[in-house]
């Protein structure tokens, strides 16, 4: 088993010289056991994990995001992987009252605050 921290911060990343040793990105970690690549929450330091994804040619992980606040999903819309159509993705978390998962990672992907919304992401998605 392999855990690596890809961010730790809260609220909001803070990247400078003071940051370099422990990081500065928002909650991301990954966990990998034997083939098998869990990933823990969807903050900003998930951009560099699936940079890193590609790189080792990895086609499958599983993301389970602890809440949906926007520190725990704001890296999710520039994962690299999710726009590969041979990436597959199974993503579990919390099931509010208000909104399904699947809408609430959407929402945040719609033309007002990015450029590829969620339905047209290229990867196989499948929301547990």
């Amino acid at each position: 088993m392999k855990i690596e921290f890809w961010g730790v911060r809260g609220t909001r990343p803070v990247p400078g010289e003071r940051t370099v040793e422990y990081g500065g990105n928002t909650p991301c970690v990954e966990i990998s056991v034997g083939d098998n690549l869990l990933i823990m929450d969807a903050g900003t330091g998930i951009v560099n994990l699936g940079d890193k994804m590609l790189e080792d040619k990895i086609l499958k992980a599983s993301l389970f995001i602890s809440h949906t606040h926007w520190d725990h999903i704001q890296g999710l819309p520039m994962f690299r992987p999710l726009y590969q159509k041979d990436f597959t993705f199974d993503i579990y978390g919390p099931q509010t009252i208000d909104k399904p998962l699947g809408e609430i990672l959407s929402n945040q992907m719609t033309h007002e605050y990015y450029p590829v919304s969620w339905e047209n992401l290229p990867c196989k998605k499948r929301i547990q």
